[in-house]
């Protein structure tokens, strides 16, 4: 399910791709996360942060990401806790984790260097990332 708006030169200008397990979906945003794309990636993060699964944002291919990005992911993370799952996102340093740093959504995105450490975060104790678990 990519979903994926152009830029004027016909380039993606950002890419949404989902990997669906049986406890928990992965979004990867690669590109630019900003006014232009959130539109029509906001739908999928939305139905998806609804459903029964724990979410990985997997943000290591975003090249920036403003504050309409921002406000998705937030969002996104509290869809998962309200629906009882938990919400984690992967960046590794440079530009968008600075935004996420200066934002104070590392901790609310428990987020981790890369999906490994994720991955592992949800699968540790049954408390989960938001029970004390980190």
């Amino acid at each position: 399910m990519p979903s994926s708006p152009s830029d004027a030169a016909g380039v993606p200008a950002s890419t949404v791709t989902v990997e669906e397990r049986a406890d928990r979906v992965v979004l990867t945003v690669s590109g630019d996360f900003d006014l232009a794309t959130t539109p029509t990636h906001a739908a999928t993060f939305r139905t998806l942060s609804r459903s029964e699964r724990h979410v990985i944002l997997d943000l290591r291919g975003t090249r920036f990401v403003d504050s309409t990005g921002l406000a998705v992911l937030l969002n996104s993370a509290r869809r998962a806790i309200a629906a009882g799952n938990h919400c984690v996102a992967v960046a590794t340093p440079g530009a968008v984790l600075r935004v996420l740093e200066l934002s104070g959504l590392v901790d609310t995105l428990h987020v981790q260097q890369d999906l490994d450490a994720a991955h592992a975060l949800l699968d540790r104790a049954p408390a989960g990332p938001y029970r004390g678990a980190s």
